[in-house]
């Protein structure tokens, strides 16, 4: 079996630099380092080599072609790095000692439009807009209807 490709996102940080001593120290050696803008150019330390570290994007992430990636950063950053718009899923694999193992996937979905009904204000900006439409409408046949009545009246 090929070893998985790897990223550590938050690489320079502390929990990243011991994510990267324990990568290491299993024997992993397809690896790519990734921080925020600040850190890139700068090199961490892998085993006996060093790493070359990249910027974190949703762009560089998706281009990898990575099996795994592990996040130290900030839970900000986690979301803005890693959910846009659409399906999603996480998968989660335990093995354990004796080789046995389970596989859980969960599946969601990311909506941040503004008058989605699946959108972070559950279509209520979209339910608020539909409601000013239909009553500018109403109101728009009244006032057409006196004016006529009123046009009627001066003949």
């Amino acid at each position: 079996m090929p070893s998985p490709r790897i990223g550590v996102v938050g690489a320079t940080g502390a929990v990243g630099t011991v994510t990267l001593e324990l990568l290491a120290a299993r024997g992993f050696d397809d690896l790519r380092a990734f921080a925020s803008s600040r850190s890139v150019g700068r090199t961490v330390r892998f085993g006996d080599r060093e790493l070359l570290v990249e910027e974190a994007s949703p762009e560089a992430l998706a281009s990898g072609g990575l099996d795994l990636c592990f996040f130290s950063v900030g839970t900000a950053t986690n979301l803005r790095l890693t959910l846009s718009d659409g399906e999603h899923f996480v998968a989660a694999k335990a093995v354990d000692e004796a080789g046995n193992f389970a596989v859980d996937v969960v599946t969601f979905r990311v909506d941040t439009g503004f008058f989605s009904p699946t959108g972070p204000f559950s279509g209520v900006p979209l339910f608020l807009l539909l409601e000013v439409l239909a009553v500018g409408g109403v109101l728009l046949v009244i006032r057409r209807r006196r004016r006529r009545r009123i046009l009627f009246h001066e003949l």
